[in-house]
């Protein structure tokens, strides 16, 4: 499927190199830094439409390459970079303009996928994703990202399998192992969920603290499962005899609202482990924390409240 690409209607008169565009941005007040945040229910064009009315798009703006004669790396760094200043819609189309001008399909097709996932919209995320894999077989980003789309529609087998690629490729990412983690226990296959988990602890023991969810591989342990995959950790944690770890994991379970206690009794390994001391005062807490949301959720009537 080919790209349609809309150039902008606005001048593209390339004031500066692109060196100077990164210099001057860099210079922007904190104020200015970032456009403001446009509420939810604004369509693409009018969110588009108020980004360029501020003062951050007429700096960032007089400095763009020029689509039609800019090489193809000018025009993706300068997607970039509007990537980063929140420009997403911009970074699409300067994206677009690189592919045109040559550009590497297979990276930008990833990249693009990427702003379709900042945007919310799946769906074009994961055409995006599926040119980048036809364009490359071994890009291991794209496989990734296409498998978080997979994901995000509840086709976890599809995701496990679009995560074994990436994983393939390379056998160095804990974030394509974490992915492959959270898929299968969304299939409640615990055994592999925690050979992943563990596959993951080895390449980075801080895999479950990313910097960002988004990059060129998009990183989504941080979701709905969080507590479980913590628990999952810990459980894994205590087959190895890592009591420290274990107690650690136990704790960020029941701090996310997993019942840790109702898991610990069910589970063959962690049972164990429940007159720990350290481990009591996790379920201690627990308990107190739950007994304290019932309290909370029990609002007394008022006293001599009527109905007038």
């Amino acid at each position: 499927m080919r790209l349609r690409v809309v150039f902008l209607s606005l001048p593209m008169a390339l004031a500066l190199p692109l060196s100077g565009l990164c210099a001057n941005l860099d210079q922007t007040q904190p104020s200015q830094s970032k456009p403001a945040p446009a509420p939810v229910s604004m369509s693409l064009a009018d969110q588009r439409a108020m980004q360029h009315s501020s003062l951050e798009w007429a700096n960032v703006s007089a400095h763009l390459p020029d689509p039609q004669t800019a090489s193809p790396d000018a025009l993706k760094m300068a997607g970039d970079i509007l990537a980063a200043r929140r420009f997403l819609q911009d970074a699409l189309d300067y994206y677009g303009y690189a592919l045109t001008r040559g550009g590497d399909p297979s990276d930008l097709y990833n990249r693009m996928g990427v702003i379709w996932m900042k945007l919310g919209k799946n769906i074009q995320a994961r055409g995006d994703f599926l040119r980048a894999v036809h364009a490359q077989k071994r890009n291991d980003h794209a496989w990734n990202n296409l498998g978080v789309t997979e994901y995000q529609n509840k086709r976890y087998s599809q995701a496990i399998s679009d995560y074994s690629k990436a994983a393939h490729i390379d056998r160095e990412s804990a974030t394509y192992r974490s992915n492959l983690a959270l898929a299968y226990f969304s299939l409640a296959d615990m055994d592999n969920a925690r050979k992943q988990l563990a596959a993951a602890s080895r390449l980075d023991p801080n895999f479950m603290n990313p910097d960002d969810g988004y990059g060129p591989s998009v990183h989504i342990l941080s979701g709905d499962n969080y507590s479980g995959i913590c628990f999952q950790l810990a459980k894994l944690y205590a087959s190895q005899d890592q009591l420290p770890e274990m107690r650690t994991w136990l704790a960020k379970a029941s701090a996310a609202g997993f019942n840790v206690k109702a898991g610990m009794q069910a589970d063959e390994v962690l049972s164990g482990y429940m007159k720990d001391p350290e481990v009591r005062q996790i379920l201690m807490d627990e308990d107190a924390m739950r007994k304290t949301k019932m309290t909370s959720a029990k609002v007394p009537p008022l006293v001599g409240a009527t109905n007038q």
